[in-house]
């Protein structure tokens, strides 16, 4: 039981790491798709780029934004399972769980 928690915690903070490098890759990315974007919509007001091109520019954005969203939830995730795992959570939300009894106190 106690190795498996620990694994449980071991394995929860290796996703936390790596969601937060992909968090931060993801941020860089949507960075620079919006700086691609704005060259591009320059490109379109002086009349050296299309319409279209401007289009796939934003929609590389948009998917930059996504995978922002993305890494975002996997942190959460991660660190509400971190929570979880070391009671901190409970505590936050003031739930006494008697082992005992099994009763549980919500108030």
């Amino acid at each position: 039981m106690e190795q498996d928690l620990f694994r449980r915690v071991r394995d929860t903070h290796r996703v936390l790491t790596v969601g937060l490098q992909k968090l931060d890759a993801a941020r860089l990315t949507l960075e620079l798709e919006t700086e691609a974007f704005e060259q591009q919509q320059q490109r379109v007001d002086n009349g050296l780029a299309s319409f279209r091109d401007l289009q796939e520019s934003q929609l590389a954005v948009d998917r930059a934004a996504i995978a922002e969203l993305d890494a975002w939830l996997a942190v959460l995730f991660a660190e509400v399972e971190l929570a979880e795992l070391d009671g901190r959570l409970l505590d936050r939300h003031r739930i006494d769980i008697e082992t005992r009894t099994g009763a549980v106190d919500a108030g």
